[in-house]
């Protein structure tokens, strides 16, 4: 569970930190301190995937972006349920019970909860995963990102690493985010 909330805390961070920053250091330097103060430190997770589109656009990349704002809300009403919940417990056959209250509904109801299993977690940490890679891909192919890498495996890795190319969903695409370039590997 934490490991999912921090994926997407970590997600978060990807747009609003890395790209965005990057994005408008590159394009308007004397103005990027106020408007990452003033817009980008408020965004909103809706708005979040509009300014991630928005600058995709911008830099023209081959990104197969139709899925991400999807997957990225979906991935985002996992998380909220619970990121707001009041109590997670394990229950029989391998799921979650997640309650999101302890005081019970105005109408005399029990509290609210609802059930989750653990592979539905694990598959939203993947499509964590696949939205990073995303966002890593259009920084990497506009030239805001630029990776050399040195792998414990191998001395230098020739021409450093570029990030694959992610597929147009979670569920086509192979988990490979970077990959060398050039070189005998």
């Amino acid at each position: 569970m934490l490991r999912f909330l921090g994926a997407f805390a970590h997600l978060q961070s990807r747009i609003d930190d890395l790209l965005a920053k990057r994005f408008f250091d590159s394009r308007i330097p004397k103005a990027a301190g106020v408007v990452w103060d003033r817009v980008v430190s408020r965004i909103r997770d809706d708005e979040r995937t509009k300014l991630f589109q928005a600058i995709a656009a911008e830099l023209d990349t081959d990104a197969e972006l139709d899925n991400f704002n999807q997957v990225y809300m979906d991935v985002k009403r996992l998380r909220d349920r619970v990121g707001h919940s009041v109590n997670v417990a394990t229950i029989p056959d391998d799921k979650l019970e997640v309650v999101s209250s302890w005081i019970p509904s105005a109408f005399g109801g029990p509290s609210e909860s609802t059930t989750m299993s653990r592979e539905e977690i694990a598959g939203a940490i993947e499509n964590c995963r696949w939205l990073e890679a995303q966002i890593l891909y259009v920084m990497d192919a506009s030239g805001l990102l630029r990776i050399t890498t040195t792998l414990p495996s191998r001395p230098h890795t020739p021409g450093g690493t570029v990030i694959a190319k992610p597929a147009r969903t979670p569920g086509k695409w192979d988990g490979v985010v970077h990959r060398p370039t050039g070189g005998a590997g």
